[in-house]
């Protein structure tokens, strides 16, 4: 499947998944509180309408004072206050139509800009299809999480999201945590997305994948998919979470909390 058909599937499932949750769950559990620090389950699902109404206008919206995506995007919670979560979930639902049904008519080139991109990042529309297909998804589980109804991992929601941020563990190590050159890490994912990556400081001080783990890392972690995705997606502190680090246990400490590629 192409990257473009790829995406656009993954994100549209994702929001008819939240759809499908959202309808069952009571005012209680839209009053619940997620991982993303001040917002109950309520507050997320105003955000996923938001970036897919803001999107699908067809007239380009005013400037939001906001100087960081994060102000960007409390300005469009702060603005649905209130709104029956029904009512949030009609509004997604018919966004994401109007969003996929633009994209069907004029398919866009991955490699161009976008007309619009929000908080005025630096995203082609490869970055941001790709970005709204995994933000529905990881979205939809900060709503799973907070009203403790697990799903939705056998979906290629959660593989585009697993995928581009196991992709991302290269930068982790190279630009964040940048340890002596020869450093080898390796995460042992298991559970529905089981994988295996290892990379190496270069002594260009870049850190590259490994195509096999080396028989000795300096430190290998190991965790499940959702461990996983909670730690890349900057959800829970690595102590709320569990993990297994064998090897050097201050390496292992370092990499856990550079894992995050969400902002």
């Amino acid at each position: 499947m192409e990257l473009l058909a790829t995406y656009v599937q993954a994100w549209r499932e994702s929001a008819a998944d939240v759809g499908e949750l959202g309808a069952r769950l009571t005012d209680a559990d839209w009053d619940a509180p997620t991982d993303c620090p001040g917002w109950q389950a309520r507050d997320v699902l105003a955000h996923l309408v938001d970036i897919e109404e803001w999107l699908a206008v067809e007239e380009p919206p005013a400037e939001r004072p906001a100087a960081s995506m994060s102000e960007w995007t409390q300005h469009g919670v702060n603005q649905r206050r209130g709104t029956p979560p029904g009512t949030l979930l009609t509004a997604l639902a018919d966004a994401v139509d109007r969003r996929a049904t633009q994209l069907a008519a004029e398919p866009p080139d991955l490699r161009a800009d976008p007309p619009r991109i929000p908080a005025a990042m630096r995203w082609n529309w490869d970055t941001l299809l790709r970005n709204r297909a995994i933000d529905m998804w990881v979205h939809g589980q900060d709503i799973r999480r907070a009203v403790h109804r697990p799903g939705g991992f056998d979906t290629l929601g959660a593989l585009v999201t697993t995928t581009s941020f196991g992709a991302g563990m290269p930068y982790v190590l190279g630009k964040k945590v940048k340890p002596p050159a020869g450093t080898t890490v390796v995460w042992d994912v298991d559970g529905s997305h089981p994988v295996c990556h290892a990379v190496v400081m270069s002594e260009s001080g870049r850190a590259e994948a490994l195509p096999e783990p080396p028989a000795d890392p300096d430190v290998r972690l190991g965790m499940d998919t959702e461990t996983f995705v909670i730690l890349t997606a900057g959800r829970r502190s690595p102590d709320d979470v569990a993990v297994r680090v064998d090897g050097d246990a201050e390496l292992g400490a370092r990499v856990l909390q550079a894992m995050v590629l969400t902002f």
